[in-house]
């Protein structure tokens, strides 16, 4: 900002009157610049002259572009922009802030001063919630627990109480003796995928699997008829406190019960970025000339997190660099590269 405030100091005296006759011709040649507007009807003419006598001196000497040039390029934009719109122009203290602030009045971008920004480039966008947005783990069908092989039939209105996660293997409740997969391995996790089946049934009834410790509620996870074998899929929240069992089972009717885990649900771990750099975009630009150098787009799946300019002489400095656009004016006698890329990234998650 010191070099771009002693760039304006330098070359106000020269341009002060040209900008002051290009805001007075512009607005007189655009009704809906003077327009009443809240009461104010020169409240838009203070704030473009403001924009102008702020921006227009850096502009007239990175670009060497007159102020009535730069005046008549952004005119459409100074007339359909709302006042908050030109107020945050007015506001900008750099000027690829002063360029953003009207991306939202142009579906195709702004330009301003031969500089291009693409509206819609800036987002916010959540990663998700590690309470609730969980992330699903498949594994290959494995028994973690089997009423035949141990522990006995559940009794008729009685309750079962049977542990899912952090466990070296399931023997111990009649199922495998692994840990089922890297299930058992897992650590704590909030959810499980579990076909339940019966095996005869002794009278109609139903089964329940809900979270340890908790209230049963009044949903069946599965109803069934006397002598019956048969089999549902049913997604069961867990209790993720200190104790060992996660899950309760209920049944209304004397039953053997057998559950095979087919996948689990667990909270999202934070992960570093996976970030690459594109190729480069590599333009020439003769003596006293100016160009937009845009490099390639990133990767499906990959959002840009920087723009990556490169000049190949002193003389030809950047006036600006955003959304893998560069722009430059090659002050040097000859010809100069200009080379632009991005900087992609991604965060991959679990």
């Amino acid at each position: 900002m010191k070099g771009i405030q002693q760039m304006k100091l330098k070359y106000a005296a020269n341009v002060a009157a040209p900008l002051l006759l290009a805001v007075g011709a512009m607005t007189c040649a655009m009704p809906s610049a003077n327009a009443a507007e809240n009461g104010q009807p020169s409240r838009r003419y203070e704030l473009v002259h403001e924009i102008m006598m702020k921006w227009g001196p850096f502009v007239a000497e990175t670009y060497q572009i007159t102020p009535q040039a730069w005046a008549r390029e952004m005119g459409d934009l100074f007339a359909t922009s709302s006042l908050d719109t030109l107020q945050a122009a007015a506001n900008a203290n750099t000027l690829d802030q002063m360029t953003l602030a009207f991306t939202s009045v142009s579906s195709g971008g702004a330009s301003i001063g031969g500089i291009s920004t693409q509206a819609g480039d800036i987002s916010i966008q959540s990663l998700g919630d590690a309470a609730a947005d969980l992330v699903y783990v498949p594994v290959p069908p494995c028994r973690i627990f089997d009423t035949r092989v141990a522990g006995g039939i559940i009794g008729a209105g009685s309750t079962r109480n049977l542990d899912v996660t952090a466990i070296g293997n399931y023997s111990g409740q009649g199922g495998d003796a692994s840990n089922c997969n890297g299930v058992g391995a897992a650590g704590s996790f909030a959810a499980a995928a579990i076909n339940f089946s019966v095996v005869t049934p002794s009278a109609q009834g139903f089964i329940t699997a809900f979270p340890f410790n908790t209230t049963r509620p009044l949903a069946a996870t599965m109803a069934y008829n006397p002598g019956v074998i048969d089999t549902t899929l049913s997604i069961v929240a867990l209790d993720q406190g200190p104790s060992a069992a996660e899950m309760s089972l209920y049944s209304s009717a004397t039953t053997h019960v057998v559950g095979d885990i087919v996948g689990y649900f667990i909270n999202p771990q934070a992960t570093a970025l996976q970030c690459v750099e594109t190729a480069q975009t590599i333009d020439s630009v003769a003596p006293g000339a100016t160009k937009n150098t845009v490099a390639p787009a990133c990767a499906a799946g990959y959002t840009q997190t920087s723009t990556n300019c490169e000049s190949s002489t002193w003389q030809m400095p950047f006036v600006f660099f955003s959304n893998g656009t560069c722009s430059a004016q090659n002050n040097s006698g000859g010809n100069a590269s200009l080379r632009a890329s991005r900087t992609c990234c991604r965060v991959p998650g679990r």
